[in-house]
């Protein structure tokens, strides 16, 4: 793995000691299975944009929203809302025949640093349990663990965590969230490549803090 050390708050695997499967339950609190669906979303949504430079011709559904609040800029979906980073772009493309939640910043390094956002029923869970329940799901995928942590958007008390992800073709710098409100997650999901992780983390928490959930 060619990330430097640091970047995006992550090691590389030549200067970490490798985590023995106990060591790796216990010492990070590991995303929900929806983070796998998020990221590869996020991957799947950056080949797309590859193939077109303009994004607003990509097909998007009716209850999308963009409206101007004081001096933000708000996307809004059916269960939620959040401020758009300035100069991002917002839409809600159809990947696989499904709608998708995505804010995308200019393409720098040839990829295009975006969040998504996706829910999942909770079917009963708190949201320790939803994510106890899905301790092993990270445990087969290529990843170096950074770190994790509490977070709040406009009240709601979440967590989230720090990792890279090897995606094959490159390296891909992740933060992923998670909040629970009315038996649902939201699994906010922001990438960027590692060299550009020190200048789009505080971009991330900064539009996250802003989630709104319905």
């Amino acid at each position: 793995m060619n990330c430097k050390e640091g970047m995006f708050g992550v090691q590389t695997k030549r200067r970490k000691k490798a985590y023995t499967k106990n060591h790796f339950m216990k010492a990070y609190w590991k995303p929900v299975c929806l983070c796998i669906l998020a990221l590869a979303t996020a991957c799947q949504n950056n080949k797309n944009q590859s193939s077109t430079t303009d994004t607003t011709k990509q097909t998007t559904s009716n209850d999308a929203a963009a409206a101007v609040a004081g001096d933000a800029k708000i996307a809004s979906a059916s269960n939620f809302e959040i401020q758009i980073p300035d100069g991002w772009h917002y839409d809600q493309p159809i990947l696989n025949g499904q709608t998708k939640f995505f804010l995308t910043a200019p393409k720098e390094m040839n990829y295009q640093t975006n969040i998504n956002i996706l829910k999942d029923p909770m079917k009963g869970e708190n949201l320790d349990d939803y994510i106890k329940v899905s301790l092993a799901k990270m445990q087969s995928m290529p990843v170096t663990m950074g770190s994790s942590g509490d977070f709040t958007a406009n009240g709601v008390s979440g967590k989230y965590l720090k990792y890279i992800y090897n995606a094959k073709e490159r390296m891909i710098a992740v933060k992923s969230y998670v909040f629970g409100k009315n038996d649902t997650a939201y699994v906010v999901t922001a990438t960027t490549v590692p060299e550009l992780g020190k200048k789009y983390e505080p971009v991330f928490d900064k539009a996250v803090s802003t989630l709104k959930i319905k």
